[in-house]
Parts: C-alpha cells; sequence; structure tokens
C-alpha cells in the first residue's frame, strides 16, 4: 500500500504539472487563439465529467487510470507533432477528456483505500496538484531548455503513462472496488460562486498567455505562477480569518460585488496591478464559494458531478478572454449573477 500512495501521490503531482506546464507554449504558438485553447480544453474536461456521472462501468473500470493515461499521451504527441496553433487545439482538446475521466477515478482510488491512507491521499489530491500546477511552467521551461519542444512534449507525457502503470501494477486488491450511495444532486444555487470564481480564472488564464495580454513579473510564466500562487494563498488566508466573523451570504456579497467592480477597474485600468488586485478577490471568493457548496462528494459519480457543475465557468471565462481586456467587463457582469439569483430565491422563499 504504500508504495500504491507514493506512485498515486507523484501521479497528483504529475497532473497538476500537465494542466500548466503547455502554457509557455500556448503563449508562444496560439497568440490570439489562446482563448479557443483553453476555452475547447475545459469544455472537454466538463464533457468527460459528465460522461464518467452517467456511465457506471467508466468509474468502476479498475483500468481506467492506465487507460487515460494513454489518452494524456496522445494529446502531448498531438502537440508535439502537429503544428500549432491546430497541434495545441487538437491536443488540449483530447488532453480534457483524459483529465475529466482521470481526476474522479483518482478520488475513487483514495475513498476506496484503508483509513489512514484514505486521509493522506485526500490531502495530496488538493495540496500536491497545487504544487505541481505551480510548478509546471517552471518544469516547462527545464525541460524545453534541455531538450526540443517535440521531445520534451513526448518525454511529459511519458511519463504520466509510466506512473499510471506502475501505480496499477501496485494496486491493493480492494482498492478501486466502490459501492456508490444513492444520493440527490446538490441545490445548483450552491454552486454559483464557484461558477463565477472559475469564470474570472479562465479568463485570468487567456489573459496572461494572450498575445497583447498583460506583462507580468517578467514576462516568465514561471514567475507569474509564482506570484500568483502567492496572491491566491494569502487571498484564501483573508477570507478563513473572515469566517465565523460574518455571515456567510455577507461575505459571498462581498466577494463577488469586489470581484465585479475589480473587473471593471481593469476593463478602465488594464495592467499587472488591476489584475492582481482582482486575482486577490478571487482567490477570496473562491474560498467562500467552497463553504457555501458546504456538501463534499462521497463517491467518484458525486466528485464528477460537483467540478461538472462549476466547471463549465473556466470555459466560458476563457471564451471571455477572447475580447481581450474588454472580456473583463463580461465577467464583471457574471459576478453579480450570484447576487441576484440569492436575492430572487429569498424573495421567491418569503413569499
Amino acid at each position: 500500500m504504500r508504495l500504491f500512495r507514493f506512485l498515486y501521490c507523484a501521479l497528483l503531482l504529475h497532473v497538476g504539472m500537465g494542466a500548466s506546464f503547455v502554457l509557455p507554449l500556448v503563449r508562444e504558438g496560439a497568440g490570439h487563439q489562446a482563448s479557443l485553447v483553453f476555452g475547447l480544453y475545459f469544455g472537454a474536461i466538463v464533457l468527460a465529467e459528465l460522461v464518467t456521472y452517467y456511465v457506471a462501468a467508466i468509474r468502476h473500470w479498475r483500468y481506467g487510470v492506465p487507460a487515460s493515461a494513454v489518452v494524456y499521451m496522445a494529446s502531448f504527441v498531438i502537440m508535439a507533432t502537429v503544428a500549432p496553433p491546430g497541434g495545441l487545439v487538437i491536443g488540449r482538446v483530447i488532453e480534457g477528456l483524459a483529465i475529466g475521466v482521470r481526476v474522479p477515478l483518482l478520488f475513487r482510488d483514495a475513498m476506496t483505500s484503508d483509513p489512514k491512507s484514505r486521509d493522506r491521499m485526500l490531502v495530496a489530491m488538493g495540496s500536491l496538484y497545487a504544487v505541481g500546477y505551480v510548478t509546471g511552467p517552471f518544469v516547462a521551461d527545464l525541460a524545453l531548455s534541455a531538450l526540443p519542444r517535440g521531445t520534451a512534449l513526448v518525454v511529459f507525457g511519458s511519463v504520466s503513462l509510466l506512473i499510471s502503470v506502475a501505480m496499477e501494477a501496485f494496486r491493493p486488491g480492494g482498492v478501486g472496488l466502490e459501492h456508490e450511495e444513492p444520493a440527490d444532486a446538490p441545490p445548483l444555487h450552491r454552486f454559483t460562486l464557484l461558477f463565477v470564481a472559475k469564470f474570472f480564472y479562465g479568463f485570468l488564464l487567456v489573459s496572461i498567455t494572450a498575445a497583447g495580454g498583460p506583462r507580468l513579473f517578467a514576462d516568465r510564466l514561471s514567475i507569474v505562477f509564482l506570484g500568483l500562487a502567492v496572491v491566491f494563498t494569502v487571498g484564501q488566508s483573508l477570507a478563513a480569518r473572515l469566517v465565523g466573523r460574518v455571515p456567510l451570504g455577507v461575505l459571498a456579497t462581498w466577494f463577488a460585488s469586489g470581484l465585479s467592480l475589480g473587473c471593471v477597474a481593469y476593463g478602465i485600468w488594464p495592467g499587472s496591478a488591476t489584475l492582481i488586485a482582482v486575482a486577490f478577490v478571487h482567490a477570496g471568493l473562491y474560498f467562500i464559494g467552497q463553504r457555501v457548496v458546504g456538501l463534499k462528494p462521497a463517491d467518484s459519480k458525486t466528485f464528477a458531478l460537483f467540478s461538472a457543475l462549476s466547471d463549465p465557468g473556466s470555459a466560458l471565462g476563457a471564451i471571455s478572454g477572447r475580447l481581450g481586456t474588454r472580456g473583463a467587463f463580461v465577467v464583471a457582469t457574471v459576478a453579480l449573477v450570484p447576487i441576484v439569483l440569492e436575492r430572487a430565491r429569498r424573495t421567491g422563499a418569503a413569499d
């Protein structure tokens, strides 16, 4: 079990890296098509999550992790061999399909482990994926400095497949054998804040990778992601301190309104300082959004559903990034939707 858990953690770290490893290549090769690359990528993730939610055979397939790793590797081979931006668009779509299946299966493997291992693996799902995501551009810089672009992509995809196969080889007998409990779908209104937070996230990714976007931290994505990670951590810490002192509904209104106003400011005065300030508010909104949801998935089916209810925001936010800085006004409008819906819901309940 110990070796399986180690490989599980290594795979999560690698999956996190993969989500951001290609970003320097998107900035270099996609240019103004960055919104298309990210929009279709996130859309493919949502599609795969919905299929995983509805098709039990996928969730219960023991070899689902290595099978999805084969698809994942194929996406990197395509990005390595097909010229951009076409190769990036097609490759990222296939990568999104693989991720939308693989991550719920990794959650399944954690939940079906023994209690001691389960707790550690669930922590790893959040922390190691985040560490990998932040360090992905650094790894890309190192790989591209030592290897040709195509070789670096193929090697990166191959590592994922090797780890997945090794993890499968050392899988304990009962891990992955999931017994789902019947559960009702959670109320959709609980996911609106997370939808908005991911909407801004999709817009942010396009903003920092598209041609003509703001240039942050010496224009190196590896430094950009490190800086944004610090901003995200500080913003979440502030929100965590406010929870318990201020009603959650009030905090939701504060942070959603703050994100809306910040995006208006960025649309009028585009620049790195304004974007960083909005990213700070976004971090707090994401934390509050998780608290508003309140529920936690108990199996791969509900995990896929929970993700599919909020991830469309990332796809739509990326598409809004096609408008350039004007897309910030779209984000500002969307950020007000949870406030309007909550007031309408309360008014309807009162009547």
